[in-house]
Parts: structure tokens; C-alpha cells; sequence
């Protein structure tokens, strides 16, 4: 009996992790108001510091003008 060749699968690609959103601070913004922006409500401001806490530092309150944020894509409770 002869025996059954299997095909060649087509090589799968592996698949790219997703672009981080990311966000420029401008005057007047802060972690708050970014969230509200992104994600419809303040409350997940943490989930930016936690993200971003080796650029912002101790102090959520402390944005500086200009840095880029990573925005998460997932954020508690959400």
C-alpha cells in the first residue's frame, strides 16, 4: 500500500506584538486627564503611572512637557 506524502504546511509567520499607543504631555495635562481622554474615565490614571513610572517617577503629579507616555492597552477593571 502506498503511503500517503503529506503536504508542506505553509510557514507561519509569527505574529508582531501590537504598537504601544503612546501620547505626548502637553501644558495642562495630567495622568487623570489622559485617562479620561484614552479610556472614557480618570480612574485608570494608575494604570499610566504603573507603565510609565521609570520616566514620571515618584510623583504622579510631576508630568514634564513633552515626554512620551506608553498608554497600556489593558487597565484595571476596564
Amino acid at each position: 500500500m502506498p503511503s500517503e506524502q503529506q503536504q508542506p504546511q505553509p510557514s507561519e509567520k509569527p505574529a508582531t506584538p501590537p504598537t504601544p499607543r503612546r501620547r505626548i504631555v502637553s501644558p495642562g495635562d495630567s495622568l487623570w486627564k489622559i485617562s479620561e481622554e484614552v479610556y472614557g474615565h480618570g480612574r485608570y490614571w494608575n494604570d499610566i503611572w504603573t507603565a510609565n513610572l521609570a520616566l514620571i517617577g515618584a510623583d504622579p503629579h510631576a508630568l514634564n512637557v513633552g515626554i512620551e507616555l506608553i498608554l497600556p492597552d489593558e487597565v484595571e477593571g476596564s
